[in-house]
């Protein structure tokens, strides 16, 4: 509702107004009265309706006030409450800490709690800490934790050649396999075995090395050995080549990296990037050559040509060794090695 309009009223009548003019401004005056009066009411009845209104904002500002301050104080003592618990909260974690021996966080990034050997408490363990390696045979024993296996497999570098008058070639290198696997599809425990590598030639004997041994996973995978270098002859001694075997129900990856060439007595042994390197080869007292070399597993030995001085043996794991001539024995193939990381979630 809008405010009324109070009419303006028509001039009235003075004591100096003319006796002709007196009766018209006296009778306009008072025939506009009632109009005016009526609109003076209503003036009055909005005027008390405001006012009423403002009486009702003004309880319900202060009933707000009111509540606002009511919530502040409920919110002050939550917070309280929270701190307080907070603070119950730290003292209790301190305790368990205590009581579990949680190491401390700081300086740990990156790493996971383990429940330790004595299974009296919990300790950090990193990434590296995670990985089986095995350079002699043993036994590969499951966490309850694991959730999946990377295995790689060298099989042992062959052994090198001996010659008195002849090529003795080295032992190519041992073969690299990887696989992929889950937790589950693995026993609880698995044999692993690691091949040795094959011996070189006794000097003066004319003959050819020996191969090297097999590396296994259990009845999963197999990577064989390097070949035996070669007596005589102008061909590279190549590595053996090998397949995975596993049960056709058991869900795997795996891949295999050829390993180096053993060189006859006139080249160096071949290069390679995850398998061994072949052993360089010789002849006589008159050729010798490096053996090959590889990014991840063990380079090849050098061939000799010294009367009676021995091949380098290979590297360390599956490097196959020099072959040795003039008399000199051949080089021994490196030992091959098992890696198993543990890939927990």
């Amino acid at each position: 509702m809008t405010a009324p309009r109070i009419p303006v009223l028509p001039t009235p009548p003075s004591l100096t107004t003319a006796a002709g003019e007196f009766a018209e401004r006296a009778d306009g005056f008072l025939a506009a009265l009632p109009e005016f009066g009526s609109k003076m009411n209503d003036l009055g009845i909005y005027t008390e309706q405001r006012a009423s209104e403002v009486d009702t904002a003004k309880t319900a500002a202060e009933t707000a006030r009111t509540q606002a301050s009511s919530s502040a104080s409920a919110s002050a003592s939550a917070a309280s409450a929270a701190s307080q618990q907070r603070q119950q909260a730290e003292i209790a974690a301190s305790a368990a800490r205590s009581s579990a021996g949680l190491p401390a966080i700081a300086g740990n990034a990156r790493k996971r709690l383990s429940v330790n050997a004595a299974g009296n408490g919990v300790e950090w363990i990193s990434a590296s800490a995670m990985a089986d390696v095995f350079d002699v045979s043993g036994t590969f024993t499951k966490s309850p934790d694991d959730q999946m296996y990377h295995v790689e497999l060298w099989g042992g570098g062959g052994g090198g050649a001996s010659a008195r008058s002849n090529s003795a070639g080295g032992g190519s290198g041992g073969e690299y396999l990887s696989l992929w696997i889950r937790a589950e599809d693995v026993p609880a425990s698995v044999a692993v075995t690691v091949g040795a590598g094959g011996a070189g030639r006794a000097e003066a004997s004319d003959g050819g090395g020996y191969a090297g041994g097999s590396t296994s996973f259990g009845d999963i995978l197999v990577a064989l050995g390097g070949n035996a270098g070669a007596y005589g002859g102008y061909f590279s001694t190549p590595p053996r080549s090998a397949t995975a075997t596993a049960p056709a129900s058991t869900p795997m990856m795996y891949f295999s990296a050829s390993s180096g060439y053993g060189s006859y007595g006139s080249v160096p042994g071949g290069n390679a990037k995850d398998g061994g390197a072949g052993g360089g080869g010789a002849y006589v007292n008159s050729q010798e050559h490096a053996g090959g070399t590889s990014a991840r597993a063990g380079n090849g030995g050098r061939g000799s040509r010294a009367f009676r001085v021995a091949a380098a043996d290979g590297g360390v794991p599956a490097g196959g060794g020099g072959g040795g001539g003039y008399y000199g024995a051949g080089g021994a193939g490196g030992h091959g090695r098992a890696i198993i990381t543990r890939l927990k979630f």
